[in-house]
Formats: C-alpha cells, structure tokens, sequence
C-alpha cells in the first residue's frame, strides 16, 4: 500500500500535519502500519498488491473516521487535545496492531484513547507477569545499590519490610506452581 496516497487522503479529510503532538513527523510510523494485516483490516483496505499501481483515496468513504482515528493515535493532533500513542514503533505499533486485531481491545480504545489499558485485553497475562517480576527485580537491585543513603526512616523500614513479606509470599506461589506443573 501505498502510504504517501493514505497521507494524502488523511489530509484531504482534515490531518493538519502541522498540529502533530510530537517535533517531527514520522511517516515510517504510517509507512509500517499499512503493511499489517489489522491496520489494513480497520481502513478498509485490500490486501496489498505490489503489483498494482496504488490510486488515490485507498481508503473507503465508510472508513474515513477510521482513517482520522489511526492518524491521530500515530500524530496526534494538537488542536483537538490529542497527544500520539506511538512512542516508538517498537513496541508502540506492534501493540495498535494487535488492539486492532481484537474487537474487545479496538473499542477499549476508541473508548478510552489509552493503548495501554487496551493491550492488556490482547497481551497474555503470563507476558504481564514476567515483565513485572523483571522490573521489580531491576528496581530491587537499583534500590539495594542505593541503600547506603538510607538515613533510618522507621516509614521506609516498615516499606521494605513490607516489601520482604510481599517477595517472600511470591516465590512460595511460584514454587507451589512451579511444583504442580513438574507433577502432572
């Protein structure tokens, strides 16, 4: 597909490429997403044909506020409020693409305009869980490295402590788990 005619239309439709929330335009941003099946899929658009020359106005009348959607999810449009959710394609556009992919995630987020909370309807919890023992664990090491600056405060004691009991009861489920899975 042909993004630069996409662009076009997006414009034509009331894209103001100058109220963008971010400095520069990414037009990889759109470039890339055309070439998911999801993000083709909520536009409209026929599967991509390389050898066909791409035409003007790819995108079906009845999808225009589609169109509007996905610029203002990748741009932004300042005028309206609207700050991009694409941070960097990587992971930002994989997970729109995967939203997009799912009904249930796509109304989460016309709905609420949060990707976030709408990838949570797609991500698997498992994934979840490993990304958040990974940065608990990061952020454990950062704060042991920093403990030398600790000046006795009796609140963030009772914080670790609290912290100890939370792990400790952590790694007694994942080991249960762990146990239960070896065993069947």
């Amino acid at each position: 597909m042909n993004g630069w005619f996409v662009l076009q239309q997006a414009k034509d439709d009331g894209f103001d490429v100058d109220q963008i929330s971010k400095k520069a335009f990414s037009f990889s941003h759109l470039y890339t997403a055309l070439t998911r099946s999801s993000i083709r899929d909520f536009l409209g658009l026929e599967v991509e044909d390389l050898s066909v020359t791409p035409h003007q106005n790819p995108v079906p009348k009845d999808k225009a506020e589609n169109l509007e959607l996905l610029m203002s999810w990748l741009y932004g449009q300042e005028q309206k409020g609207e700050q991009t959710l694409i941070q960097s394609q990587n992971p930002n556009l994989n997970q729109l693409s995967q939203v997009l992919g799912n009904r249930e995630a796509q109304a989460m987020l016309i709905a609420r305009r949060d990707l976030r909370v709408a990838f949570e309807r797609v991500e698997p919890v498992s994934t979840r869980f490993q990304d958040a023992l990974m940065k608990s664990a990061k952020l454990c090491e950062e704060t042991m490295s920093l403990s030398g600056y600790f000046e006795g405060d009796q609140t963030l004691l009772r914080v670790a402590e609290g912290m100890a009991k939370t792990a400790h009861s952590l790694v007694v489920v994942m080991k249960e788990t762990a146990k239960a899975a070896k065993d069947s």
